[in-house]
């Protein structure tokens, strides 16, 4: 059986500063032993710096009563759509 999350959040950029929040609400029954799928709802708070392809994030996820440290490094590997 698959396991799925639903998302929503909100971001901004500006000036190369990059925020964004997120919270995940699961879907399907969770993994028994993932940190972030073994908790209802994981909040998700990341800001950071963007230059050309490539932003560097840091932040915190709140996991049920947790809170753990989050750093991200996103790299644009891609286009959509035609041309």
């Amino acid at each position: 059986m698959a396991r799925t999350r639903i998302s929503r959040g909100s971001y901004s950029i500006e000036a190369g500063i990059f925020k964004a929040q997120l919270l995940l609400n699961v879907h399907m029954p969770p993994p028994p032993d993932h940190v972030f799928y073994n908790t209802k709802d994981v909040g998700i708070g990341v800001t950071g710096s963007y230059e050309g392809d490539q932003a560097e994030l840091t932040g915190t996820a709140l996991v049920g009563k947790k809170s753990l440290s989050v750093q991200v490094t996103l790299r644009k590997l891609a286009g959509l759509g035609a041309g």
